[in-house]
Order: structure tokens, then sequence, then C-alpha cells
């Protein structure tokens, strides 16, 4: 077919890197061997308004003004997937776990209907297969608490996690794929599989874990299990199927690699970039968030909490307790060591990085969130 390929972008929430296999997601897999699969992708947030902003911009959040507060207009100002597709006259759609509050004020996502019902995103397909088309996926359905009330999942959370994976995987990866084969568009789409962040079972372990709520799991800390997420990448004309990309990316690099696949201009302001799948250098990867471990319940709106991943270390600065620590990745020790004495100079490089970021940083504390914000935050079982 002589036109630009369709593009898919599932993104399926708080999914762990490790709970995607040959025995856990067969499906998945089989479509990864297809593809290539990406074995280190950092997210640049814990949870799932400031990773969606990156996700979608190539912009780390904390330069998105609003990225951090739930409610605000998606990305204001800045150029999106959506925009991107749109101007090229692709159909966009949008099948997302919360329409009322995500995407509010970008009509180019053409969010229509919710994506707990995968049947419409599949008629969606059918309606608009025929004309190029870019399709959001942002499902709950591998969410806490997996469709049941948070009591009754207590000391069964990765059980249940790696059960709503594999659900997607066989039920709903798999008519997917059918039916892009059917309509025979399937060799012509870019389909994405990969998550906003992943969750933090350490929490489990400690005196949270009978009473955790959404946020223990993901967004409080910026650890490796839940800042790396999966991604699996199936495109048309793969030379090299199976392929496995070693080397450290980092979501925001995942917005400017579909436009550059796809030959459409790139994202004005993106901290990312393509990936060559020839590249085996780790990229730097940062990430933050608005709380810390024992941060109130009422947090502020801008970040508090930085990472940076580089090499093999890891640089974490607490800016609301004044903390720094580098902790070594390849260390063996059971229990992360602060390594900033044995390695100084290796600190304060990375700490002047975060140090640069924040000082590009485009947020500051809004008005206290509304009502209904705060009454939908509850609901999903964030407050």
């Amino acid at each position: 077919m002589n036109r630009p390929a369709n593009v898919i972008l599932l993104v399926y929430d708080s999914v762990r890197a490790d709970s995607i296999g040959p025995e856990q997601t067969p499906t998945l897999w089989k479509l990864a061997s297809q593809g290539i699969q990406f074995e280190q992708t950092f997210a640049s947030a814990p949870w799932t308004a400031p990773a969606t902003n990156a996700l979608l911009t190539g912009i780390y959040p904390h330069r998105i003004e609003g990225a951090f507060t739930w409610g605000e207009a998606f990305a204001p100002g800045k150029t999106t997937l959506f925009h991107r597709f749109a101007e090229a006259n692709y159909r966009t759609g949008a099948f997302v776990f919360d329409p009322d509050f995500l995407f509010r004020q970008l009509p180019e996502a053409g969010t229509s209907e919710r994506a707990d019902d995968p049947p419409a995103m599949l008629d969606w397909i059918r309606r608009n297969h025929k004309h190029p088309f870019f399709l959001y996926l942002h499902s709950w359905s591998t969410h806490v608490p997996y469709g049941l009330s948070p009591e009754s999942i207590r000391g069964r959370e990765r059980e249940l996690h790696q059960k709503a994976v594999h659900e997607v995987s066989e039920s709903e990866l798999r008519p997917l794929l059918s039916l892009l084969e059917h309509l025979d568009i399937l060799e012509n789409t870019l389909l994405l599989f990969t998550s906003d962040h992943g969750e933090d079972w350490s929490v489990l372990e400690g005196p949270r874990s009978q009473h955790w709520k959404a946020f223990d799991l993901h967004g409080r800390t910026l650890s490796q299990e839940v800042l790396q997420i999966p991604l699996i990448l199936f495109y048309p004309g793969i030379d090299r199927k199976g392929q496995v990309h070693r080397a450290r990316i980092r979501a925001v690099d995942i917005a400017p690699d579909i436009l550059h696949r796809v030959k459409l201009p790139p994202l004005p302001e993106a901290d990312g970039a393509p990936i060559s799948s020839e590249d085996p250098i780790d990229r730097p990867a940062l990430a933050c968030t608005n709380a810390t471990p024992d941060s109130p319940e009422t947090w502020p709106q801008h970040p508090t909490l930085w990472t940076l991943f580089e090499n093999r270390f890891q640089f974490l600065v607490d800016t609301l307790n004044n903390r720094q620590f580098l902790f070594d990745r390849s260390s063996t020790t059971p229990v992360p060591e602060d390594v900033s004495l044995a390695f100084p100079l290796r600190a304060q490089e990375m700490y002047d990085q975060i140090r640069k970021e924040q000082s590009r940083s485009a947020l500051s504390d809004p008005p206290v969130t509304s009502d209904q914000i705060a009454q939908r935050l509850k609901h999903l079982g964030y407050l």
C-alpha cells in the first residue's frame, strides 16, 4: 500500500517490565519475536498524569505546566502526537480509562469511548481502517485493584498483577491482531505496547503493606522497579525480526521515534530523540515526582523528588528534605547504599545535571485541587 502507516499505541497502566515473557504473555511475546523488544525503557515519572504528558510530547514533565495536576488541560501549549497526526490528516482516536479527565481540552485526541470496552475500539478500527489512523489506548485493566476492592487483594497483588497482564495479552491483544490481519492492514501498521510506569513491590514488605493506596505502589518513589516499563514495537518492513535492544532508552524517546518512523515532522520541544537499533549507548534517564515516601497526603504540584540514571549509577535528590544519594546499580548488596563518598566526582556531576533540569522547570504550585478532582482521585484509589 502506498500510504502512511497506521499507528496504534497501546498503554496499559502500571505494567512492570518483568511481567512480560513467553509463559506469562505468549501472544505479546510472539509479537516481540516479530518486532523489537526494548529491555531498558525508563518512564519519566512514576504516576499517570506526568508520565503520559511526557510520553505523548517527548518532553520531560517538569517542563509542562500542569503535568503534575490531575484534571488540568493536557500539555497546554505543547505539540503532542495527536497534533502531528491530525495535521497529517490521520484519523485520531483515544480510548482512555477516564475520558472526563485525561486529554481535557485536547480535541485532537478524538477521545470517544472508555478503554474498558475493547469491542468499541475494534469497531473504531473497522470504521476507520480505509484511511490512515492513529489510535491511542490507555487501559486501567492492569492497575490496582484489578476490578476488585482494595481490601480483597491484600497479599495477592503480585499474582493478580500478572493475571491482569496475561489477560491483556490473550484476551485483548490477540483479537486486535486478528482483526488487523483480517482487514489486511497488520503489515501496514506500526504497533507499540508499553506502560506509563511500573509498580514498586517493595512497599508490600514495609509498614504500609496492609493499608497501601495506589500512590504507595507508584507515585511516591523513583526506584528502578517503578520506572522501568515494557516496550515492544512492531512495524512494517522490519528487516531483522526479533531484535532485542539492550541499551537504555527513555519514554520521552517514544513519540519522536514514532514520528521518525512514519516520516512526519518532529516535535519542536522534545527532550527525546528517535531510537537507532544500532545504538549501543545507554541514554541518561531523568525522572521526577511530586512526593516522597514520607510526605503528607496533600502533595505539592511541582516535583520534589528527582532521579537520574546514567551508566551504572542512580542519583537521587529529595528537595523537601534536602537530601541526595548516589547508588551503584552494579552492587549486589541487598539494601542500596549511598556511595557518594566513594564517588564524589560522579555524585557532583549527576547532581549538577539534575540542578540544570530543575532550572528548566515550568511548574509552580497552582490553586488547591478542586473538590471534583479530589473526589475523582479518591474514587481511583489515590487519596
